[in-house]
């Protein structure tokens, strides 16, 4: 298995969804984060956070790339998400796929400990 085949799971309405970053989505979604750029995503995450538009592209593609939807029917789930794990549920569950994933060699490399969601 390659690494970019981890996942990180998240529950919404009580079903689980598979959140991935696989090669073929981080091209997808990295043109449109806020600096056009997945290491500077990663940058202003250890900076402060992520950017509610940043979290939200994130969330989409991760769930993409974990064979849930297709980019259409994103939409009518983001609301229940965020319902039922927040915004910063859903950086932290974002933060660990992207660890996962491999993209990312540790979670120091995205958020810097005083930023790190709890």
């Amino acid at each position: 298995m390659s690494v970019l085949d981890k996942s990180e799971k998240i529950v919404v309405d009580g079903k689980d969804y598979e959140l991935k970053y696989t090669i073929k989505t981080v091209p997808q979604f990295e043109r449109q984060l806020t600096g056009h750029s997945l290491m500077a995503m990663c940058s202003a995450a250890a900076s402060g956070g992520l950017t509610v538009e940043d979290t939200i592209t994130m969330l989409k593609w991760g769930l993409v790339g974990g064979g849930c939807f297709d980019k259409e029917q994103f939409d009518d789930f983001l609301d229940k998400a965020i319902e039922d794990n927040g915004l910063n549920g859903l950086q932290e569950s974002i933060i660990n796929a992207l660890t996962k994933s491999g993209l990312v060699k540790t979670r120091k490399n995205i958020v810097a400990p005083e930023t790190v969601l709890k």
